[in-house]
């Protein structure tokens, strides 16, 4: 959550002042009026049970609960009953199902606040027959405030609900445009340094062999080598290797997988056991840079044979209907028969073929 508050915790804030508003407006004016009586007493005391219902209404209404319906209806009875205590519909009482009726258009839709204005307006014609000091004037205009607070409402809570789904649409939107622009940068970092390492002459298996071959001199200083990969490939030599078979033959290898050999040229001594664990320590990086090599070729058979799907469908989608009514057109002209039997043959190889590469490009 940021810094903002939602719409829901403004709308229980703005029931709260109303309903506070109310009780107060309500309980000044009937004790200014009526002064403090065992009615008004009454009056208060059930008005506040009303108000502390409503407060505790959480907003918006929980789906598939009667909770919110329930504190509605409740309030409204409990107003209704106080505004009978303090004289009927002149009561300021009165106004308190307003804040019952907001209540219900804010937690719960119009399908909550015009069941909740009918309510009240029946709470208003009971309190009408039973008592003598109202008229139909009054009936009617509280009648009237009651159901124009719950249409007013509940259209500005429809609005908002509208737009509020509509600002969390435009944020699960920018999220997942922003989600979607981090892995393309990530790929985009990730294919630099791709390109970076790919051009680098330390994964060059040509190059480290080289370098290799130095440092076997450095073992084997008078022995002529030269390493071999795998399908007698010669990536580097040192000295005048001689025709005859190598006396010596070291495997280079990665993770065990054969890569290439070195082959050595040591006379009839061969190599000590000290020199052999040299020759294999210093061989392992050529290991490692044949084996990213491959690597490297294996991503560039995967990247054009990308290319090679585009182009494909290029041509699928651009060419080939261009051809095709080259065809169609040949056969236009074979069906006119106005050819001789030359140029009727001549055609009609010219269509085969025309038929043969359209079934090419479509097939690729």
């Amino acid at each position: 959550m940021t810094g903002t508050p939602s719409w829901s915790h403004r709308l229980r804030i703005t029931s709260i002042i109303i309903h506070i508003g109310a009780f107060a407006v309500a309980v000044v004016g009937t004790v200014v009026v009526s002064g403090v009586t065992t009615d008004t007493a009454v009056a208060i005391g059930i008005s506040t049970v009303g108000v502390l219902i409503a407060l505790a209404t959480p907003i918006p209404f929980p789906k598939g609960s009667w909770l919110g319906a329930a504190s509605v209806a409740i309030g409204i009875v409990l107003y209704s009953f106080a505004t009978a205590l303090t004289g009927g519909l002149t009561s300021s009482f009165a106004l308190l199902p307003v804040a019952s009726i907001f209540l219900a258009a804010i937690g719960g839709s119009h399908r909550f606040a015009l069941p909740a204005a009918a309510l009240a307006i029946l709470g208003v014609t009971l309190i009408s027959t039973i008592g003598t000091s109202s008229s139909l004037n009054d009936v009617a205009r509280i009648s009237a405030i009651y159901g124009l607070t719950a249409i007013a409402f509940s259209e500005i809570q429809r609005a908002i609900a509208s737009e509020s789904k509509r600002a969390a649409d435009i944020l699960l939107a920018t999220k997942a445009a922003l989600s979607r622009a981090e892995r393309l940068t990530a790929t985009h970092d990730l294919l630099e340094d791709l390109v970076t390492i790919a051009t680098s002459p330390d994964i060059n298996a040509v190059a480290t062999a080289q370098d290799t071959l130095r440092d076997v001199a450095v073992i084997l200083p008078d022995a002529p080598a030269r390493i071999v990969a795998n399908g007698d490939v010669i990536l580097a030599r040192r000295g005048t290797t001689p025709p005859s078979t190598p006396t010596t033959s070291v495997p280079i290898s990665w993770q065990d997988r054969p890569l290439a050999r070195l082959e050595l040229w040591t006379g009839d001594e061969g190599i000590t056991t000290t020199e052999a664990a040299a020759l294999h320590q210093t061989l392992a990086p050529v290991g490692l840079a044949i084996d990213n090599d491959l690597m490297l070729q294996k991503l560039a058979g995967m990247t054009i044979q990308r290319e090679r799907l585009r182009l494909a469908r290029e041509l699928h989608d651009d060419i080939a209907p261009s051809i095709a009514s080259v065809g169609l057109a040949l056969d236009m002209i074979l069906m006119a028969g106005d050819l001789s039997p030359d140029q009727a043959r001549n055609l009609e190889a010219t269509r085969s073929n025309v038929t043969r590469l359209v079934d090419t490009v479509r097939n690729r």
